[in-house]
C-alpha cells in the first residue's frame, strides 16, 4: 500500500512510515515550526524524521559529526536496513537523473558500432572504459546541472514534479543538501577523468585529450558559471553536440583514430533528437527559467510558439536518416525508422494545442524521448547486423 508523507508529500511503501511517540515530542516541536498543521497521528516518511531529528540535534555533536567530504557524503547516503537501501538508490537516482542515460550511452554505442561497420576493430577494455567515462561524465553534469540551477532560483521557482523537466528537486525537498550534491557531482566527474586517463594512456592520442576535454567543459559549464552556457541560449548546441555529433564521432575515433564524413552524417538523426528532448523539457519551463535570468531558445518564439523549432528538429532529423540510407551509411531496410516519428508528430500537436495542460506536456516528453530511444537503438541493431 502506498503512502503520501504530509511533509515531502512523496509517495512511498507504507512499510516505511514513521509514527512518531510522545518521547520525540522535540522533533514533533521543530515539524510544527514549518508545518503548524501536522500533528504526530499523521505519521512521516524516514527521511523527513531523519531530517527534523538531524535539526535538533546539539550544535557541538551536529560539528562533530560533519566530518570530511567523504564521510559526510557516506552518511546521507548510508541505509540503515534493506528498505532505506531501495530508497537511498532511489534517491541517488533521482539526484543523479540516472533514467537519462540512454541518451548518452545510445550515441556512444552508434559511434563505435559504425567503427565496427567500418572494418575497425572494437578493444572490450576501451569499450567498457569509454561507457564508464560517457556514464559518469553524463551524471556529473545532471548533479551541477541542478546544484546550479539551485542557486540561480531556476529550479526554486518551479513548483512541477515531473521526471522530465523542472529539475530532480532532491535539494528543494531536503532530501539532500546542496553540499552533497556538489561532492557528488565532483566524485562521478573524477570517475570520468580516471577513465579518460586509461583510455589516453592505453591509446596516447593527444586528440581524444582535445575531446574529453571539451565534453567536460561543456558538461560542466552548461549552467556552471562563468560560461552559463544554458543561461546564454547556448544550451541546445551544448545537448545536440554533447549527447550527439561529438558523442557519436568521439566514439568513433576512439577505434578508428579517425574523424569522417560518414562519422558526422550518423550521428545527426540522433542529434536532433536530443535537441528536440531539451526543446520539450523547455517549454513548460520557460516562466521559471525567465524569472531565473535562464535565455534559452525559446525565448525566440515564446512558449506557444516554441512548437515550431521542435518542428524543425523533427524535420532535420528525418532528412538526416535519409540522407544516411542514400549515402549507403545504413541499409535501405532503414527507411522502417520513418515509422517511428509518429511520436514525434504527436508530440507537436501536444506542443501546438495543448501548450497549457501540464499532463499532456509530460506525455509529450515522454514521447520524445520513446522517438529517441527507438530511433537510437533501432540503429544499433541495423549496425550490428549490416
Amino acid at each position: 500500500m502506498r503512502y503520501i508523507c504530509p511533509v515531502c508529500n512523496r509517495s512511498m511503501e507504507r512499510d516505511l512510515l514513521v509514527f512518531l511517540s510522545h518521547t520525540e515530542g522535540h522533533i514533533v516541536d521543530e515539524i510544527k515550526k514549518s508545518h503548524p498543521s501536522w500533528v504526530g497521528s499523521d505519521g512521516i516518511c524516514r527521511k523527513c524524521h531523519d531530517f527534523y531529528r538531524k535539526q535538533i540535534q546539539p550544535e557541538p555533536a551536529r560539528k562533530g559529526a560533519e566530518g570530511s567530504p567523504g564521510e559526510r557524503v557516506t552518511r546521507d547516503l548510508q541505509p540503515a536496513n534493506r528498505q532505506a537501501w531501495i530508497e537511498r538508490t532511489r534517491l541517488l537516482g533521482a539526484a543523479t537523473r540516472a533514467h537519462f542515460l540512454p541518451a548518452s550511452l545510445i550515441p556512444f554505442f552508434i559511434g563505435a558500432l559504425f567503427a565496427r561497420s567500418q572494418g575497425y576493430g572494437l578493444s572490450g577494455l576501451l569499450l567498457a572504459a569509454g561507457l564508464l567515462g560517457v556514464a559518469a561524465l553524463h551524471l556529473a553534469g545532471n548533479v551541477f546541472n541542478d546544484y546550479f540551477d539551485h542557486v540561480t532560483g531556476a529550479d526554486q521557482h518551479s513548483g512541477k514534479k515531473s521526471p522530465f523537466f523542472g529539475g530532480s528537486r532532491v535539494i528543494q525537498g531536503s532530501h539532500i543538501s546542496p553540499a552533497t550534491m556538489v561532492l557528488l557531482g565532483l566524485f562521478l566527474l573524477t570517475v570520468s577523468l580516471a577513465c579518460g586517463s586509461f583510455i589516453i594512456a592505453r591509446t596516447g592520442d593527444p586528440l581524444l585529450l582535445a575531446v574529453m576535454l571539451i565534453a567536460g567543459i561543456l558538461a560542466v559549464e552548461y549552467t556552471a558559471p562563468p560560461l552559463r552556457l544554458a543561461y546564454r541560449k547556448l544550451g541546445e548546441l551544448v545537448i545536440f553536440l554533447l549527447f550527439g555529433t561529438l558523442l557519436v564521432m568521439g566514439s568513433f575515433y576512439l577505434f578508428s583514430l579517425r574523424f569522417t564524413i560518414g562519422s558526422f552524417l550518423i550521428s545527426l538523426p540522433v542529434s536532433f533528437l536530443i535537441f528536440n528532448v531539451i526543446i520539450c523539457n523547455e517549454i513548460p519551463d520557460f516562466g521559471t527559467d525567465r524569472k531565473a535570468g535562464k535565455d534559452t531558445l525559446i525565448s525566440l518564439t515564446g512558449k506557444k510558439k516554441g512548437y515550431l523549432i521542435y518542428a524543425c528538429g523533427l524535420i532535420f532529423s528525418m532528412a538526416a536518416l535519409v540522407a544516411n540510407i542514400v549515402a549507403g551509411l545504413l541499409p535501405p531496410a532503414s527507411a522502417f525508422l520513418l515509422a517511428f516519428y509518429g511520436f514525434g508528430l504527436k508530440a507537436l500537436g501536444i506542443l501546438k494545442d495543448r501548450i497549457d495542460d501540464e499532463a499532456a506536456l509530460i506525455r509529450a516528453s515522454a514521447l520524445t524521448l520513446v522517438l529517441h530511444s527507438a530511433v537510437g537503438l533501432s540503429t544499433i541493431v541495423l549496425l550490428l547486423i549490416s
